[in-house]
């Protein structure tokens, strides 16, 4: 049963450059990670500060691995949430 993360993230005036660019950097580096099906951010259509990134993993024990990753650590945690005034994670398994 594969396992699916929907990060949404409200990026604070003046660095959605940086989000770009940071995003580009924690998608290579987590495409590369055992059992990472794929990781897609996406800008919503109706805000242009919010993003949201759909990853999906064939089991939860891999997003708990992607989440103890060195990039996840530095570029996400420490790097990106700095530059958010809001960041919401949800998860979720296939009804059907």
């Amino acid at each position: 049963m594969t396992f699916t993360v929907v990060a949404r993230y409200t990026v604070t005036d003046g660095h959605t450059d940086r989000l770009l660019e940071l995003l580009r950097q924690v998608r290579e580096e987590t495409l590369k990670e055992p059992g990472c099906i794929s990781y897609e951010p996406h800008r919503s259509a109706d805000d242009e500060s919010v993003f949201f990134i759909v990853e999906r993993y064939q089991e939860a024990a891999d997003f708990d691995h992607h989440f103890s990753t060195p990039h996840v650590k530095d570029i996400v945690l420490g790097q990106i949430v700095p530059l958010l005034s809001d960041r919401v994670v949800t998860k979720g398994l296939p009804i059907f």
